[in-house]
C-alpha cells in the first residue's frame, strides 16, 4: 500500500541522491536558528533558574513528535511529508489545510530571523546612539520596521533566487550555526562562571511549576522545531528506511543538548547582582542582546563580534515548493534544481 502511494505521487523530476550527512544538518541547522539568541534569555525571565526543566521538558515532548515523524518518513519517503501525510490519510481536504498551515508556520520564520538580527545590533554602542530601532519594550520603532522591512525583502531575494547556492553551502552553514553557540558555551563558562545564581533570585524556581510550563510557549518549544526538515526531504533520500530515521534523532539530540548548555552558560555568566530583586532583568532592563552583552561583561569582545554577525548571516528557507506539488498553490514554485548532498 505504502509503495502504491508513493508510485501515485512522488514527481519524478527529483533525484534521490542525499545521505544522511545532509539530512542530518538540515534537520539540526533548522534547529539551531535564531531561537538561541534569545530563547536563554525569555526562558530564565519565566523560570528562572528552572528553566533548565523548561528545555528538558521540551526537549521530552518533542522527541516523542520526532520519533514519530522518523517512522513516518522513513515509511512514506516523499518530498514534503508533514504536508503530505495527513493528504495519505484523510484525502485532499486535510492534505491542502495542512501544506498551508505549514507554509504559514514556515513564512514567520523569517520576520522572527530579522527581528532577532535587529535585537542584537540595536545591543551595540553604536547603534544606540546613531540607529535606535528598538522601543524600551523591545518592540521595532519606525526605524526598526524600516530595516526589517528592508531586509525581509533581501531574504526574499536570496530565498526566489539562490535555493541552489544555498542548498550546496548548507553544510558549512550548519557548522558555522552549530559551532558558534558551542564557543559561546564554552567561553562564558571559562570566564565568567557563578555557581551561586543557580540558587539566587529567590531560589533554583522563583516562579514554581508555573514558571516552568510558563516557559515553553515562550521561545522553548519554538527554538526546538526543525527536525522535520530531514522528513520534508525523505523524497530526495538515497536510502529512507535507513537515514531519515537517523538523521532525525541525531539533529534532535544534538539540538536539545547545545540549548540546555546554553542556558547553564547564560545563567552562570549572568551578574550577581541583577539577580538580587529577582529575574526580570537579568542582564539589565532594555537589553535585548543576551549572549552579547555578555561576552562584553566577560573580556570577550572577539567573541561579541562573531556574535553579531552570526546574528545577520542566519537565513530563512522558502516554503512553497511542497504545497505545489499538492496543487494547493502555484505550480511554479514546485520548480527547483536538483543538487546533490551527502
Amino acid at each position: 500500500m505504502a509503495q502504491m502511494l508513493l508510485e501515485a505521487v512522488e514527481s519524478p523530476n527529483l533525484k534521490r541522491s542525499v545521505g544522511f550527512w545532509g539530512l542530518m544538518f538540515v534537520s539540526l541547522g533548522s534547529i539551531i536558528g535564531s531561537g538561541w539568541l534569545l530563547g536563554a534569555l525569555f526562558a530564565a525571565e519565566t523560570a528562572g533558574p528552572a528553566s533548565l526543566l523548561s528545555w528538558l521538558l521540551a526537549a521530552i515532548l518533542l522527541m516523542v513528535l520526532a520519533l514519530i515523524h522518523a517512522e513516518l518518513g522513513a515509511t512514506y519517503p516523499v518530498t514534503g511529508g508533514t504536508a503530505r501525510f495527513p493528504y495519505f490519510a484523510f484525502g485532499a481536504l486535510a492534505g491542502f489545510t495542512a501544506g498551508w498551515a505549514a507554509w504559514l508556520q514556515a513564512v514567520t520564520i523569517a520576520p522572527i530571523e530579522v527581528e532577532a538580527a535587529i535585537s542584537y545590533l540595536s545591543s551595540t554602542k553604536w547603534s544606540k546612539e546613531h540607529l535606535v530601532m528598538l522601543h524600551p519594550n523591545g518592540t521595532l520603532n519606525g526605524t526598526g520596521l524600516i530595516i526589517a522591512t528592508a531586509a525581509m525583502l533581501l531574504f526574499t531575494i536570496i530565498s526566489l533566487a539562490g535555493a541552489k547556492l544555498r542548498s550546496d553551502s548548507n553544510s558549512v552553514m550548519v557548522i558555522w550555526k552549530t559551532a558558534v553557540p558551542l564557543l559561546t558555551v564554552v567561553v562564558l563558562i571559562t570566564l565568567s562562571f557563578n555557581a551561586s545564581n543557580f540558587h539566587a533570585g529567590g531560589g533554583f524556581a522563583p516562579y514554581g511549576a508555573h514558571g516552568i510550563f510558563a516557559a515553553l510557549p515562550i521561545g522553548v518549544v519554538f527554538a526546538l522545531q526543525g527536525f522535520e526538515q530531514a522528513v520534508q526531504m525523505a523524497g530526495e533520500v538515497r536510502d529512507p528506511q535507513r537515514d531519515v530515521s537517523r538523521a532525525v534523532i541525531v539533529a534532535m539530540l544534538i539540538g536539545k543538548s547545545v540549548y540546555i548548555l546554553l542556558e547553564i552558560a547564560f545563567i552562570g555568566a549572568l551578574s550577581p547582582a541583577n539577580l538580587v530583586h529577582g529575574w526580570s532583568a537579568p542582564i539589565g532592563a532594555g537589553d535585548f542582546g543576551p549572549f552579547y552583552t555578555l561576552a562584553l561583561a566577560a573580556g570577550a569582545g572577539w567573541l561579541a563580534t562573531i556574535l553579531l554577525i552570526d546574528a545577520v548571516v542566519r537565513l530563512p528557507a522558502p516554503g512553497w515548493s511542497i504545497s505545489a506539488r499538492r496543487r494547493a498553490c502555484p505550480t511554479r514554485s514546485a520548480r527547483t534544481k536538483c543538487s546533490r548532498t551527502s
